[in-house]
């Protein structure tokens, strides 16, 4: 059963530093998003949000995981009781530091 089904929010939260770099337009990553909603729509899934952070490494910006900026947004976003969320990434990725840093439960 799909997260979606239980009625769990489910957010997605990506540094995209190629924007910053100029591999490729913020237009061109919302694009991919589309495709990515379109590819989840066929399996009647969706994703609540998308928060992404479209630095550079070496701006210092608050946003880029393994920060907190990204919960901290979706926090204020959608009311969420960070005491009931969990983030899920890979083993050893920023996903799971930035969890960490901001005092939350993660699964890799």
């Amino acid at each position: 059963m799909f997260l979606n089904e239980l009625g769990v929010k489910v957010f997605l939260f990506t540094n995209q530093t190629r924007v910053g770099r100029g591999f490729f337009t913020e237009d061109e990553l919302l694009e991919g998003f589309e495709m990515m909603r379109e590819q989840l729509a066929v399996h009647s899934a969706y994703l609540d949000d998308i928060f992404y952070c479209p630095h550079k490494p070496d701006e210092g910006c608050k946003c880029q995981k393994p920060n907190v900026g990204l919960i901290l947004e979706a926090q204020e976003k959608y009311k969420l009781k960070l005491d009931d969320c969990y983030v899920v990434g890979d083993t050893g990725s920023s996903d799971v530091v930035a969890a960490s840093n901001a005092g939350k439960k993660s699964i890799s």
